[in-house]
Parts: structure tokens; sequence; C-alpha cells
């Protein structure tokens, strides 16, 4: 491996392969932890993604976590 390779995945605390109801759950319980969080997903783009499917920063920023 590279070590670019190696300085990349250093970065990360954890990695956590599938976003799915359980890898989607703990990858934001470790993130809202103050864990480095990277998440893969298999699979490529769908041709016709559903709304809501991708967001742009814009969009990211007005999503706030609930006050606690």
């Amino acid at each position: 491996m590279s070590e670019e390779a190696h300085n990349f995945i250093d970065s990360f605390d954890y990695i956590v392969v599938g976003s799915g109801a359980g890898g989607g759950t703990l990858a934001a319980r470790l993130a809202e932890g103050g864990a480095r969080v990277l998440v893969l997903e298999a699979g490529s783009d769908p041709k016709n993604p559903p709304p809501g499917h991708g967001h742009d920063r814009l969009a990211l920023s007005q999503i706030r976590p609930p006050a606690r």
C-alpha cells in the first residue's frame, strides 16, 4: 500500500463498511462522540436517484441535530 493510502486511512478512527440501518447508525453514533468516521458503500450511483438521494453543501448546512 502506498504511503498516501496509509496517510488517508490513518486520518480516520473508524471505517464502517455499509451504510444500512446498522452501519449508518453506528457511524452516526461514533461521529457524535467525536470520532473521525469513513463510511464505505458498495454499488454504483443510480441513474434515476430518488428525491432526497443526494444533497449539496447548502442543503446539508440546513440540517441541524436536535437540541439536547
